[in-house]
């Protein structure tokens, strides 16, 4: 008989931890790090303007006087402007991304904090996950039938709002009539 993927005894640290927080949706809980990316971001907002003072002085330089030389330097500057500004709003984006994520249930940060303690004895191996709860977001795997559901419900309160609009403007209007 094969043993089921979560029924394999895995090394301690890393690889029983994956496999005891694969066994649940629920426990596929992990850190923001919020301050992390609101630092990155400030980084990278620093050399933006660093950038932009650079290239504010190179336009001033190049204004009219059409010398090849500080136009190219312009145009090679500019591209590391356009490389900054792309992986400034992957930053961004990113942040929004993973700040919108749900937060772990209280319920479910304490099995897994239980898990920790009772395999480990300490949160050593939990690499600073109960830091901060605020911190913790849950990862919801959507199933496609969820997706479906969702998409039958959207339809039939749309479906429940016109049949209610119609029958008030049909029936409520005969019903007034002398």
């Amino acid at each position: 008989m094969m043993e089921s993927r979560n029924e394999i005894t895995r090394p301690r640290g890393e690889p029983e931890i994956s496999a005891h927080i694969s066994t649940d949706p629920a426990l596929h809980i992990f850190r923001r790090f919020r301050y992390l990316h609101i630092r990155y971001i400030l980084r990278i907002q620093k050399e933006l303007s660093e950038l932009e003072n650079v290239l504010a002085g190179l336009d001033d330089e190049v204004d009219g006087k059409g010398n090849k030389e500080k136009i190219d330097d312009r145009e090679k500057h500019w591209q590391a402007v356009v490389s900054k500004l792309k992986e400034y709003d992957a930053a961004i984006q990113n942040h929004r991304e993973v700040f919108n994520y749900e937060g772990a249930s209280l319920e479910n940060i304490e099995t897994l904090y239980r898990f920790y303690k009772d395999k480990y004895e300490s949160l050593e191996q939990s690499q600073g996950l109960f830091r901060d709860d605020i911190d913790l977001c849950a990862i919801q795997i959507d199933h496609p039938d969820h997706a479906s559901l969702q998409a039958l419900v959207t339809r039939f309160a749309k479906l429940t709002a016109e049949y209610t609009l119609l029958r008030w403007m049909f029936v409520e209007e005969k019903s007034n009539d002398p």
